[in-house]
């Protein structure tokens, strides 16, 4: 990951640290919430897109100030999917009573669909992430998302830039 992109995550944060308490108390948060989502991704390098889904779930490990979001995509086609696994601890920043932005540092763990013919030792990838994400709560505990991430390999250092918006469902 690039050192400029680094800086720039942590001054974005620091800048919008004042606002994760500017909070109304009228909409509780949630501490679970579930995600679905339409996703793609662009590897950088060769330009190559693959598209798909992704289902999640958020968890607040420490109410207004760190989440865990676990999620798994499956992007591509038929004959050429990709499997992801994503973890990523995030920073919500509440923007008003009904929306949030945040901004989280992760790992991912990617396998391709593979078929008889192709070798089990060139399974995985491995890497980390960045991510920002806007929340709009619509109700108490539906809302909707736009969520976009750069992901670096490790070993290679090949980079992707991704993009994902759905549904989110707290409980």
């Amino acid at each position: 990951m690039s050192n400029s992109l680094t800086i720039a995550c942590i001054a974005f944060a620091s800048f919008f640290s004042n606002l994760s308490y500017a909070q109304d108390d009228e909409r509780d948060d949630s501490a679970v919430a579930f995600t679905v989502a339409a996703a793609t991704e662009r590897e950088m390098a060769t330009g190559n897109a693959r598209v798909g889904a992704t289902l999640g779930f958020e968890v607040a490990l420490i109410e207004h100030w760190l989440e865990l979001e676990v999620q798994v995509s499956a992007l591509g086609r038929n004959t050429n999917r990709e499997y992801t696994n994503e973890f990523i601890l995030k920073k919500p920043f509440r923007l008003s009573k009904d929306s949030e932005l945040e901004v989280g540092l992760g790992a991912f763990i990617s396998r391709p669909q593979m078929d008889l013919t192709q070798a089990a030792a060139s399974a995985s990838r491995r890497g980390n992430l960045v991510m920002a994400e806007f929340k709009k709560w619509t109700s108490k505990n539906r809302g909707w998302f736009i969520e976009t991430s750069l992901g670096r390999t490790a070993g290679t250092g090949e980079k992707a830039i991704g993009v994902s918006a759905g549904l989110i469902f707290g409980l």
